[in-house]
This record gives C-alpha cells, sequence and structure tokens, in this order.
C-alpha cells in the first residue's frame, strides 16, 4: 500500500469525504487522485454512496482492517 493510499483511508476512517474534500485534504493530482479512489473501490476498501457527481466515499468493514 502506498502513502497516498494509507492517507486516504486514514482520513475515510474519520468520516466519510468527498471527492473535492479529500482533494484539499490529500494535495494529490486530480487524476491520480480518481485513480487511487477506483483501484480501493474495486479492492472493496471504500465504497461509494449517493449520486454521480455527488459521490461521499466511505470505508468498507475490509478497509477498517486495512488501518
Amino acid at each position: 500500500m502506498t502513502t497516498k493510499t494509507y492517507r486516504i483511508l486514514t482520513l475515510l476512517e474519520k468520516c466519510p469525504l468527498t471527492f473535492g474534500e479529500l482533494k484539499r485534504m490529500t494535495n494529490i493530482n486530480e487524476n491520480v487522485l480518481n485513480l487511487l479512489l477506483y483501484k480501493l473501490k474495486k479492492r472493496n476498501l471504500i465504497e461509494t454512496k449517493g449520486k454521480f457527481l455527488h459521490y461521499i466515499y466511505c470505508l468498507t468493514p475490509k478497509g477498517r482492517m486495512y488501518i
């Protein structure tokens, strides 16, 4: 797990966040953040709630085990 991925997971452990909030808090490039979130979701470590363009990212139980 990369430091960027770990940072995302630790932030989501505290509370669910939007893409914009994650971008501001991590200072990760938008394209890189999008790719990291996609990979985390594919590994079932995070999930999205809400509708397209209004997603809120949350940790899954499996994601909590990685922290």
